[in-house]
């Protein structure tokens, strides 16, 4: 699962809305909303921003980002795909 969903679920359980989130984080709404929606990558800066809106710490969704990348880049999701073949991949050295 793509840990923008993942700090979603923890936004709305903490009853944090978008633009609050952005505003405690010190990011910008449109950032978080595609975060909230799996379209960006989690970056250290959206983690220590999801860190300042919740007092969760950065490290934990960080982990949740190597292993969705280690996953997403697995041969059986890369075969998934139909990419059968990857040379010098950085992204499998995770």
């Amino acid at each position: 699962m793509h840990p923008g969903l993942i700090i979603r679920h923890y936004a709305e359980l903490y009853k944090i809305d978008i633009n609050t989130f952005a505003r405690r984080g010190g990011v910008s709404a449109a950032h978080v909303a595609e975060l909230f929606e799996g379209r960006a990558d989690l970056t250290t800066e959206l983690a220590m921003a999801a860190e300042r809106a919740m007092c969760i710490p950065a490290r934990y969704f960080l982990d949740k980002w190597e292993d969705y990348v280690r996953h997403i880049n697995s041969p059986a999701m890369l075969q998934k795909r139909g990419i059968t073949r990857v040379i010098n991949n950085p992204l499998l050295s995770i």
